[in-house]
């Protein structure tokens, strides 16, 4: 029965109708943030970890892996999450204007005097701000960075109710995302599976972020940085270059051969007639000593293994991969003229990812990058010019030149002479040591650290 007009509800009837009003709008904004927490989860979590988590015997991972075994599972899953943020901001606005608009407007009449229309007004004003304040907050930003944070902890706590929430949503989700679909095929959007296509700059970035958050140290971010490098990388940015080949002639006699090969550090060694242009083959070493230590003579030539040939553009991606599938562990790089470049070893091309590996090609202190003070560094002429633009941060985009070798020569249009300088876009290259005419190390220095 209402109360008489101009009379106020009992002061305990009054107290209900807020405890109540307060515990419908708190249940309201959970349901939203319960929504929001399983759709940001669900779209973070690695399919992968699910599916160990089931394989493990965990019985929630087991019960969402069928809700993201597919893109139109995770549709289905993300439109349902839609639809319960949807339907709870509705009802929470619709509820709270009804109780809490209205007993605010009644207060507003009552003691600020203000008319019907006018107290109607603020209190709806109000009630909507503390409500968009307190949904937006607790009911999308809090879940939102929980999720986030730990999308697998969370996916898996939601998943219970998610599945319910399937089941009552079915027949609205499947009219919506029908609908979606009929608007995706009239504005000739292709269908298909979602796929998770990042380009190399994103997995650079995603490396770089786990490194910061302590996922990865420093070598294994080192060595996926390397990975992501070498699919741009030539063969001729690794090679040992031509003027550094150890090889010996064909017609060297077998006494000479024998002690060469004892004497050097190399178990492979490429075998030339006449210029390093006609190479014969690959001599391993361990060949010679055992034909030397027979009864007949031995025929060089026949103690030769092929040695497969490279172009020098070729990436090192690919040939890396054909010395893998062939066994073989040295290959000739030749130039576009037919001439042989170097040569390139199967540790040269691992090396590029994992860092240096001590063997018999192993560099000594002039193939190193040593840091020096105010920021400069002793560089070998080989140095590719890819590295030290990492090193550095400086890029040649202007130079046909490959390593700083090259850089150096072609800026000072010569061949340099021992401890001149070359400045370059705020760099200071002073060469340091020469072998005949092949530029063996550089001084690099930025030109403001230089003393005057």
């Amino acid at each position: 029965m209402r109360p008489p007009a101009g009379r106020a509800p009992a002061a305990g009837s009054r107290g209900i109708t807020v405890v109540t009003a307060a515990v419908v709008i708190f249940l309201l904004i959970a349901a939203n943030a319960l929504y929001v927490a399983a759709e940001f989860s669900a779209v973070a979590s690695r399919r992968t970890r699910i599916e160990e988590l089931a394989g493990e015997g965990n019985a929630l991972a087991r019960a969402l892996l069928p809700l993201m075994s597919s893109s139109r599972a995770l549709d289905t899953y993300v439109a349902a999450c839609q639809i319960g943020i949807t339907l709870s901001s509705l009802v929470l606005g619709a509820y709270g204007q009804a109780t809490v608009g209205r007993a605010l407007a009644g207060r507003l009449q009552e003691s600020g005097g203000l008319s019907p229309e006018a107290a109607l007004s603020l209190a709806a004003v109000v009630t909507l701000a503390g409500l968009v304040s307190a949904q937006v907050v607790l009911g999308e930003l809090l879940p939102k960075s929980v999720a986030i944070r730990y999308p697998v902890t969370v996916a898996l706590a939601t998943t219970v109710p998610m599945r319910w929430s399937l089941w009552l949503f079915a027949p609205l989700t499947w009219l919506l995302n029908g609908s979606a679909s009929v608007l995706l095929r009239l504005l000739r959007v292709p269908s298909g599976p979602r796929l998770h296509v990042h380009a190399p700059e994103d997995i650079d970035y995603l490396v770089e972020e786990s490194h910061e958050g302590g996922m990865l140290d420093d070598a294994e971010r080192e060595r996926l940085h390397n990975v992501l490098r070498l699919a741009n990388r030539r063969v001729r940015e690794v090679m040992v270059p031509r003027t550094r080949v150890f090889a010996i002639p064909a017609d060297t006699p077998v006494e000479d051969l024998v002690r060469i090969a004892t004497d050097s550090p190399y178990t492979r060694i490429p075998v030339y007639r006449g210029s390093l242009d006609d190479v014969l083959g690959l001599l391993h070493v361990k060949d010679l000593l055992a034909a030397s230590a027979g009864p007949g003579p031995v025929d060089l030539e026949k103690l030769l293994r092929d040695m497969p040939l490279v172009p020098e553009s070729r990436l090192v991606v690919d040939l890396l991969s054909d010395l893998r599938d062939r066994h073989q562990h040295m290959a000739l790089v030749v130039d576009e003229y037919g001439g042989t470049s170097g040569i390139v070893t199967l540790e040269d091309l691992l090396e590029e990812v994992v860092g240096e590996i001590p063997d018999e090609y192993e560099k000594g202190p002039a193939d190193r990058v040593v840091p020096l003070g105010e920021g400069g560094y002793r560089v070998p002429g080989t140095l590719p010019l890819a590295d030290l633009a990492e090193l550095t941060g400086l890029v040649v985009g202007d130079s046909e030149s490959d390593t700083v070798a090259g850089l150096v020569m072609e800026k000072l249009g010569r061949i340099p002479e021992q401890g001149e300088r070359l400045d370059y876009d705020g760099w200071t290259f002073k060469v340091e040591a020469m072998d005949g005419h092949s530029l063996v190390s550089v001084l690099l220095h930025p030109r403001e650290a230089e003393e005057p």
